[in-house]
């Protein structure tokens, strides 16, 4: 039985990350900024950047703050401020001893991704790291492609856990069950709209499911 693990939201907190290239590029710009809560609360209820950048009137350098904005996200000045959710390790490890597990990320850099994953100590709990760029729609076909492709046809059983709408498709195109982590990228409310098996606060909670 195999487990597929979302990286970004389930296993690391990528708020603060998030949040710093936002102000960072306004401030290049020298606009306004919104504070956190507001900037997180609006990714979480699945809000377009271009729509951010309204509430401050910065609209016109969406273009050139969106081109910055994939072109740093994945650099290590940002890629620091990544943090390790509660009771990942001890989830990864438990899930590790009996299921195959594999990451599926939207992530590009594959070299700083494994650098990452090394830093936080996590790449000896997967078997399979597959990664591609999530600049084309919908996103979920890239996940379920780089499965298919380089893992194969999960086997009854499996898992998708993730904390977005795209991880959820992926695991329900591949006729597998799906988890989502309420406490991530995207809301409770919004992820009850896909219909995932299960909801869950944080992924310290898989352990309750006994998976």
């Amino acid at each position: 039985m195999a487990v597929f693990f979302d990286l970004d939201g389930p296993i690391l907190d990528v708020s603060e990350k998030y949040y710093r290239i936002y102000c960072n590029l306004l401030t290049l710009k020298n606009k306004e900024i919104l504070t956190k809560f507001d900037y997180w609360n609006f990714k979480r209820n699945q809000t377009p950047e271009r729509e951010i950048l309204s509430k401050t009137d910065s609209i016109e350098i969406y273009d050139w703050y969106r081109h910055e904005r994939i072109r740093i996200i994945e650099m290590n000045e940002y890629l620091r401020f990544d943090r390790l959710t509660p009771g990942a390790i001890t989830v990864l490890e438990n899930l590790s001893k009996s299921k195959e597990l594999i990451l599926v990320t939207l992530r590009r850099n594959k070299e700083q991704l494994i650098n990452q994953l090394a830093g936080f100590g996590l790449e000896k709990y997967f078997k399979f790291i597959l990664s591609a760029p999530g600049n084309s729609n919908p996103k979920w076909r890239i996940k379920y492609d780089l499965i298919l492709n380089n893992y194969g046809n999960p086997e009854v059983g499996s898992i998708f856990i993730g904390d977005t709408e795209t991880d959820i498709l992926t695991g329900k195109n591949l006729g597998i069950k799906t988890i989502a982590v309420t406490k991530g990228i995207r809301t409770k409310e919004i992820l009850m709209q896909f219909n995932p098996d299960h909801l869950i606060n944080e992924i310290k909670e898989l352990d309750d499911l006994k998976l």
